[in-house]
C-alpha cells in the first residue's frame, strides 16, 4: 500500500464540481491498465518512467473518460494497472503472487461499497457496468503458452469463463446493461518485436480464440438480460486496432504516423527513460504496451456509437466516419475537449468520474445523485507499473 498520506489524498482523484443528476446514467468501469484512472497507486508503491497522464496509461484521458464526455455519464472507476481476471487461475500457472485486485475483486470492493445504497434495483437500470480484462493474462502465462506446457484452448476458455463471471457477477448485483471488451491484439503492441512471426501468429490467434468465445457468451447473455429490459454487447478491442493497423486511410485520418514503435522508450531493468518522441499524437502507442490517448478517444467514439446505432457495424468506412463524426482530431495530449484550462497541472477534466479512493468518500453523494461533498485533485507524480517487469521476465523465457 502507499502509505505517502499527501500522495494518498492527490491521487484519490477527480470529483467533477459539478452536480450529478439523478437521471443520468453512470458508467461502472472494471478493468486493468487500458482503463485505469489512477487506482493503481493504492495498492502499490512505485513509480513511472514514462510520463503518464496524472494515473492513466496513455498521454491523456482513457476511453471511458471518453465515452463518458460523449454521453454525459457519472464514471466510476475500479479498474486498476496489471489487473487479472482472476488471481488464482494465473498464479497457479504461472507460480507467481500476484495480487493486486483482479477483475472479480473489483467488483467485490464496488459491492463493499455500494450495496448498502443500492437497496433499490431499479436504481440500477438505466446504468452500464463494463468489464475489460485478459490482456495481462495472456501476458503473464504466454511463455507457457508459447511452449506447449499449458494447453492454449483450455486456458483461453477457463480464462474466458473468468471474465463472464466478473459480468455475471454485475448481474447478479443489479446491472442489466453490460459491456465485456474483446482482448486487444497484443500481437501488434511494439513489445511484440521482442518475438519471432510465429510467436506473434501464435498470440493472435489465441486471442482471436479467445474473443470469439468472449463473443458467444455475450451474446447468450444478450440473450437473457432482454428478459429484463437490459443487453450486453461486446466492445470490439481488437478488431478496431487491426483496422488501425491495417488501413493507411484510418491512421491518416488520425494524424498517426508510427505504429510500430512506442513514443517513450525505456530501459525496463534500470527504469530510465531513454529517449521520447516529439509528438505522441503521432504515435499509436505511448509505451511498450499502451496505446495514446488518441486511439483511446476513438475506443470511446466506437462505445459511444454501439450504444447509440443498433445498426452500426465496425469496418473501414464506419471508422472513419467515426473519426469524423466524434472529431478525434480534437483530441491529444496537449490539447484536448476533455481539458480545462487546469488539466495539465492537475489531471481535472471537464466530466464527472470518481475512482476507488474518491467514490468511496462521496459513496452516498454518488448514489442518490446529490452534489458531492468535495473536490480532491490530483498530482503529477509518475508510478511505475509493476506490470511490465513481470511481463519481461515472463517473456524473457520464451526467448530462450
Amino acid at each position: 500500500m502507499f502509505t505517502n498520506t499527501r500522495a494518498s489524498y492527490l491521487a484519490s482523484l477527480f470529483l467533477s464540481s459539478l452536480a450529478l443528476s439523478a437521471n443520468a446514467s453512470k458508467l461502472v468501469v472494471f478493468g486493468n491498465s487500458l482503463s485505469d484512472v489512477w487506482n493503481k497507486i493504492n495498492f502499490v508503491d512505485s513509480h513511472f518512467a514514462v510520463p503518464y497522464f496524472f494515473g492513466r496509461y496513455a498521454s491523456g484521458p482513457v476511453w471511458n473518460e471518453y465515452l463518458t464526455h460523449f454521453n454525459n455519464y457519472t464514471l466510476i472507476n475500479y479498474a486498476v494497472g496489471g489487473a487479472l481476471s482472476n488471481n488464482t487461475f494465473i498464479n497457479d500457472i504461472v507460480g507467481t503472487n500476484i495480487t493486486l485486485p483482479s477483475a472479480m475483486d473489483q467488483i467485490s470492493m464496488f459491492q463493499d461499497v455500494f450495496s448498502p445504497l443500492y437497496t433499490n434495483k431499479t436504481d440500477l437500470k438505466s446504468d452500464i457496468a463494463v468489464v475489460e480484462i485478459g490482456g495481462n493474462d495472456i501476458f503473464y502465462s504466454s511463455a507457457l503458452v508459447l511452449n506447449n506446457t499449458v494447453n492454449p484452448e483450455t486456458f483461453a476458455k477457463n480464462m474466458v469463463d473468468n471474465i463472464m463471471s466478473s459480468a455475471n457477477k454485475l448481474v447478479d448485483f443489479g446491472y442489466v446493461n453490460i459491456i465485456v471488451a474483446q482482448i486487444p491484439n497484443l500481437a501488434t503492441s511494439p513489445f511484440s518485436k521482442s518475438l519471432t512471426v510465429q510467436q506473434r501468429d501464435f498470440l493472435s490467434a489465441l486471442v482471436v480464440y479467445a474473443n470469439k468465445l468472449i463473443a458467444e457468451k455475450v451474446a447468450s447473455l444478450d440473450t437473457t438480460l432482454q428478459n429484463s429490459s437490459g443487453w450486453a454487447k461486446v466492445l470490439e478491442l481488437f478488431d478496431l486496432f487491426q483496422l488501425i493497423v491495417d488501413e493507411s486511410d484510418i491512421t491518416k485520418a488520425l494524424n498517426i504516423t508510427v505504429l510500430d514503435k512506442e513514443c517513450y522508450v525505456t530501459n525496463e531493468a534500470e527504469d530510465k527513460l531513454l529517449s521520447s518522441c516529439d509528438n505522441p499524437d503521432n504515435h499509436l502507442y505511448i509505451d511498450l504496451y499502451h496505446p495514446e490517448t488518441r486511439p483511446h478517444s476513438l475506443i470511446g467514439a466506437l462505445a459511444s456509437e454501439m450504444l447509440g446505432n443498433s445498426s452500426f457495424s465496425l469496418n473501414k468506412e464506419s471508422t472513419l466516419y467515426l473519426i469524423s463524426k466524434y472529431n478525434i482530431s480534437d483530441f491529444g495530449y496537449s490539447k484536448n475537449a476533455l481539458f480545462t484550462s487546469t488539466s495539465n497541472s492537475t489531471g481535472f477534466l471537464n466530466i464527472k468520474e470518481f475512482n476507488i479512493t474518491s467514490s468511496k468518500s462521496n459513496a452516498k453523494s454518488i448514489a442518490s445523485g446529490t452534489n458531492p461533498s468535495s473536490k480532491i485533485s490530483g498530482s503529477s507524480m509518475k508510478l511505475k507499473p509493476v506490470t511490465f517487469g513481470l511481463v519481461a521476465f515472463v517473456f524473457s523465457l520464451v526467448l530462450l
